[in-house]
């Protein structure tokens, strides 16, 4: 669930919460067995600025004068922004002028690196007496660790070349391809955010999740518990999944680890059918699928009752097979199950379980062959029993629909 309350949808119970963004509710999240965790997103400060004279969007210099006031008055991010501010090749700072549901204004970046000092965002966000009072004062029954949204950095600037903030990162500079200028590559700035987030929840017994990842970086995967994604399978009203390719480069780093989805489609054309093929997409690679906001803000798909109860069955279908199979744990390598068509795929999880799935839109048929020389296996979305003779099973496979097979105990 994305920041609403669990506890105001109807028959909560049925979509299979079991993660928070958020800590709105901590306490009757813990009563519940759903953890909770706490949201910062690195490197941005989101600053409210109104343009001047009836402009509709300021100026860089009506923003920097404002961020220059907040920082006199004491505010802790624009202090965060005097800082340790990225800035461009001419010593600018770096900021995108912004209209969201969120922020009409700038989003500032900074550079989030812990070793940026105390006056540092990451101190801001996460420093030891604010991180401290969260844990031990402020949510003592139910924060179970940190959310860091726009992980991999969507609206940062790729180079900080800040001369300043060199000296606070332990990783190595890079160079603009321009004209060799050495900077601080974002993709430093969020491993060192992470991983610095990671070293205060550790020792606490918390966890770390992440959103928008792992897409083009892999190493911030080590210091995550818990991945995903905010992703519309729906452009423009038409069916729009992520590829194969896509799905196994997020689940083999994530290996045995959650991957999380929200669904941020346009709901008035997302139709139930979409749903359904989303779901068994998303089972086939043993993720989790919930649902969001078009615009990552208005329009909650669990604030309409008329929405997420259209969709129920299908949650209580499919639901508690991705936790099944995600709770078994994905293997790299399938020795349960294989395909002879390239386009009917196979994954295995835990020593019992293998999804099978037809990646195309047109029935195919294929042949299974049981690896472990099992007889027979239980087929769990349909119900019934798949038959190994002399170790194969023929089928036809409609176009993008999943089996999950259980395969004996040894």
């Amino acid at each position: 669930m994305a920041f609403k309350k669990i506890s105001k949808v109807q028959g909560w119970e049925d979509f299979g919460f079991a993660i928070k963004e958020g800590s709105d509710e901590t306490a009757w999240d813990d009563a519940h067995g759903i953890t909770t965790y706490r949201y910062t997103e690195p490197s941005t400060w989101w600053m409210p600025v109104q343009g001047k004279e009836g402009r509709a969007e300021p100026t860089m210099g009506e923003c920097v004068a404002e961020a220059e006031r907040l920082a006199a008055a004491g505010d802790r991010y624009a202090r965060a922004w005097k800082a340790c501010a990225m800035r461009d090749g001419n010593g600018r700072p770096y900021g995108r002028v912004m209209d969201t549901p969120w922020c009409k204004g700038i989003v500032w970046n900074m550079n989030g690196a812990p070793g940026q000092g105390p006056e540092g965002e990451f101190a801001a966000k996460l420093g030891d007496d604010h991180f401290a009072k969260d844990y031990r004062g402020t949510f003592p029954e139910g924060l179970d660790g940190e959310y860091v949204d726009s992980a991999e950095l969507y609206v940062t600037a790729p180079l900080d070349f800040n001369r300043a903030n060199f000296a606070g990162m332990d990783t190595p500079l890079a160079f603009s391809s321009q004209d060799f200028r050495p900077g601080v590559f974002r993709g430093m700035v969020g491993f060192e955010y992470v991983r610095g987030a990671w070293r205060k929840v550790r020792p606490l017994g918390r966890r770390m999740m992440a959103n928008s990842t792992p897409h083009r970086w892999w190493w911030l995967a080590p210091y995550l518990d818990v991945m995903g994604t905010e992703t519309n399978w729906g452009y423009e009203g038409k069916w729009r999944p992520m590829s194969d390719g896509m799905l196994m480069y997020a689940r083999a780093l994530c290996g045995a680890k959650p991957f999380c989805f929200l669904m941020n489609s346009n709901f008035d054309t997302f139709t139930h059918e979409m749903a359904d093929k989303y779901m068994q997409r998303a089972l086939a690679y043993g993720m989790y699928p919930s649902f969001f906001s078009a615009d990552a803000s208005t329009k909650h798909y669990f604030e309409n009752p008329a929405l997420y109860n259209r969709d129920r069955p299908l949650f209580k279908k499919y639901m508690p097979l991705c936790i099944r199979v995600g709770e078994a744990g994905w293997r790299p390598v399938n020795r349960l199950l294989a395909s002879d068509s390239p386009d009917v795929i196979t994954e295995q999880f835990g020593d019992r379980y293998a999804t099978v799935y037809n990646l195309s839109a047109k029935p195919l048929r294929a042949t299974l062959t049981s690896l472990a020389g099992a007889a027979s296996a239980e087929e769990l979305v349909t119900g019934g029993t798949w038959r190994f003779e002399n170790g194969r099973h023929t089928a036809e496979i409609p176009g993008e629909t999943v089996f999950v097979l259980s395969f004996p105990r040894k």
